[in-house]
């Protein structure tokens, strides 16, 4: 399956930020659940449910 068009309504700019400094914040919510993961890129690769490396 390959993507033939794309339209875009709308989007949001990003702020300026690493994974890690992103990551770094969710962790540091109790509530988020990713405090207890020590492998956070490996984990967002297992949510991904790929690994072919073009996400």
């Amino acid at each position: 399956m390959h993507l033939v068009s794309l339209r875009v309504n709308e989007f949001t700019v990003l702020d300026d930020e690493t994974l890690l400094e992103v990551t770094d914040r969710l962790r540091k919510l109790e509530s988020s659940g990713w405090s207890k993961h020590d492998d956070i890129d490996g984990y967002i690769t297992a949510l991904r449910g790929e690994s072919d490396g073009l996400h």
